[in-house]
């Protein structure tokens, strides 16, 4: 089990110990597909339920009502074996809030987004899903940003408390997220653009030296006049290209921002890679990479670093700026996502990685997760003898 960071205001999963017998246990957790590291990350906490009497009850969500919502049924068999006992999936929730688990088995809800009630809030559902616990533990850090009836909902009929992932994550991220206490370099690239520009704005602004790369790069050149030829600069249909304009025009902000003399630029099928500057990019070829070393006397003097999103087109082979940076990034850093940093394997990192996604995204442009608002206010009304 992970070291506990507890969240102020928050009652923490460590507070459970030796309180838990007989008692049946939610955990709200993410078994969404892929399945498999998200599994390995839940279980000391499943494990943590049953080590100290509780009767374990898994709540998940895979997928998104109405798109590629299914069954939990694939995550059965893994959590079997992982625990070695029988787990039963409930499709029905009232039958799940009448079942005696006994002491060998573990119960698993069906997927919370099988209905369109969860991502709704919908309270009378969040009230269904209370009905199989005596306490939640909410461990899913991925949804913690989401007013779901699973996720806050959930919260106005039982105790809470804050499991291992969510403190961890939001350990990680919130110390990242204010203003820097000495010279600081974060790295913006990647895609999801309109959640990258925000972080952008909000690490510059807050005093981070900002090293826009990948669609924020090629916004952030349109915005200053320049020609990106056939580089992809919107998702949606939409560019941001207003959202860097406001970044270059504030004088601080803008004196903040690091940006590359040299791109890689390769043809429209990823072949031919050359160098060009910024200013002469064909028009015939697109951005799949910068040209490093511009902020490298930040990072020689950085006392804290962040990296959200590769630099470059990382899963195509343009590594070259991404590894650049890493490389140089000091002990006290953050690699946001766990797959940025697992496709960076052998390149040198003594920092901390986090899961990255949506909910980390938000807690890092300095918006509280609502999850962990609920679980403050949750502490004040249940009392959990």
């Amino acid at each position: 089990m992970d070291e506990t960071h507890l969240i102020e205001g928050t009652r923490s999963w460590s507070e459970l110990a030796g309180r838990l017998e007989g008692r049946r246990v939610l955990v709200r957790s993410d078994l969404n597909k892929p399945y498999e590291a998200r599994l390995e990350a839940e279980l000391p906490s499943y494990r943590f339920v049953r080590n100290n009497g509780g009767r374990l009850w898994i709540m998940s969500h895979c997928g998104r009502y109405g798109e590629d919502a299914e069954s939990l049924a694939y995550a059965k068999k893994p959590v079997e074996d992982a625990l070695g006992c029988e787990v039963i999936l409930f499709p029905d929730y009232e039958e799940a809030a009448h079942a005696d688990l006994g002491k060998g088995r573990v119960g698993l809800l069906e997927n919370t987004r099988l209905r369109p009630e969860d991502e709704a809030g919908d309270l009378n559902y969040a009230r269904a899903l209370a009905a199989s616990g005596d306490v939640v533990v909410i461990n899913g850090a991925s949804v913690c940003h989401r007013p779901h009836a699973s996720v806050t909902g959930i919260l106005e009929y039982m105790p809470g408390f804050a499991g291992p992932l969510v403190e961890t994550e939001h350990y990680k991220i919130s110390r990242f997220s204010g203003k820097p206490a000495g010279h600081a370099v974060a790295a913006v690239g990647g895609a999801k653009l309109k959640e990258k520009m925000k972080l952008l704005a909000h690490l510059a602004g807050n005093g981070y030296v900002a090293v826009p790369g990948g669609l924020p790069l090629n916004n952030v050149l349109l915005a200053r006049g320049l020609k990106v030829g056939k580089s992809k600069t919107e998702e949606e249909g939409k560019n941001y290209v207003d959202k860097a304009e406001a970044l270059l025009s504030d004088e601080d902000v803008a004196a903040r921002l690091r940006l590359p003399k040299d791109v890689v630029c390769t043809l429209a099928d990823l072949t031919d890679p050359l160098e060009f500057p910024v200013s002469q990019i064909p028009d015939d070829r697109m951005v799949v990479d910068i040209v490093p070393d511009y902020f490298d006397d930040d990072m020689a003097v950085a006392q804290m670093a962040l990296l959200v999103g590769p630099l470059g087109l990382y899963e195509k082979g343009y590594k070259r700026g991404t590894e650049h940076f890493v490389g140089r990034m000091p002990k006290n850093s953050l690699i946001f996502g766990a797959d940025t940093a697992k496709s960076m394997k052998g390149v040198p990192y003594c920092g901390v990685i986090s899961l990255g996604g949506g909910s980390g995204a938000e807690l890092l442009s300095g918006k509280e997760w609502v999850a962990v608002d609920k679980l403050r206010e949750n502490a004040k009304k249940f009392k959990f003898p």
